[in-house]
């Protein structure tokens, strides 16, 4: 007798079950991606099938164990802060799909809908992924500009925001790979995004050079290049004698020039004496006594 009870249970059971899965579904993808910093859609839409009116009475959205969103009796009963229905008129379209409008790293995981009608109830889960790009890298050198010779360069290479550890190459201006010669240090914030920082030690520096960042799956993120003022000892050599030129020629000008002043001088003080005498009209006494006029011999 009990044995019969118990299949007739079961029957009703198996029976109620099909019911459900004939006047209702959801179509509620296994797998979502987001993007961080981005809005981010769950899919989760109720079906009631062969052309009947179902009413939903429940909606319930989990994230492993804590709800984010719940709906009793038709009403909106529970929120979290950044979850929200995706469709507005979601009590008319059945759409119970939820929608993420600033999508975090924390946000990646298992997500559960359940759905409660006038002819049975549903329930779905889905996986969230979440992925960010690592952002424009920056490059910079601990020496700065005028670099001498036979200085050893320090390059940096920094980038923020990939949401896994990523790799980071380094090329010159001819293609030469030095990336075996860098460091590469990576870190975990607070936002669960990852940064990234190389150095690159260069003993003998060429005058261009690139950093290329990937993410964790190899596709590139972004590129940064930095040039390099690279000041030779022929050049330091040239700057020098151009300093000795100036600081000994000048004054040597200075001096000419005075000279030449003076000699000028000289010149004009001389012809203003000549001009100034005059033919002398005294007579002059020979041995006779006789009056001899004489005139003032004067330089051709």
């Amino acid at each position: 007798m009990a044995s019969v009870v118990y299949c007739l249970l079961l029957t009703c059971l198996i029976s109620s079950s099909k019911s459900v899965e004939e006047f209702l579904s959801l179509d509620c993808p296994t797998e979502h991606h987001g993007v961080y910093g981005q809005r981010s859609l769950v899919k989760c839409i109720a079906k009631a099938n062969m052309g009947e009116i179902t009413t939903i009475k429940h909606v319930t959205w989990k994230k492993g164990a804590e709800r984010v969103l719940m709906v009793t009796a038709g009403k909106l009963e529970m929120e979290k802060d950044g979850f929200q229905f995706a469709d507005p008129d979601w009590k008319v379209n059945m759409n119970t799909s939820l929608l993420l409008t600033n999508t975090k790293m924390s946000d990646m995981g298992e997500y559960e809908c359940m759905v409660w009608t006038d002819v049975g109830h549903k329930t779905a889960k889905t996986h969230l992924s979440v992925t960010a790009k690592y952002q424009t890298p920056t490059m910079n050198s601990i020496q700065g500009e005028n670099i001498k010779d036979n200085t050893d360069v320090t390059l940096f290479c920094n980038a923020t925001g990939g949401d896994q550890i990523g790799s980071i190459q380094w090329f010159d201006e001819f293609g030469t790979n030095w990336t075996p010669n860098s460091e590469l240090v990576g870190s975990k914030t607070e936002n669960g995004l990852f940064n990234l920082s190389s150095r690159l030690v260069l003993k003998d520096p060429s005058s261009n050079y690139t950093c290329l960042v990937f993410n964790a799956r190899g596709v590139q993120e972004g590129k940064a290049s930095l040039s390099l003022q690279l000041m030779s000892m022929s050049g330091r050599d040239d700057q020098t004698s151009g300093d000795l030129h100036a600081r000994y020629v000048a004054p040597l000008v200075i001096i000419g020039s005075l000279i030449v002043g003076l000699l000028v001088t000289v010149l004009i003080c001389r012809r203003r004496s000549r001009k100034a005498r005059r033919p002398s009209a005294a007579p002059l006494m020979s041995d006779g006594h006789h009056p001899v006029t004489t005139e003032e011999y004067v330089d051709p």
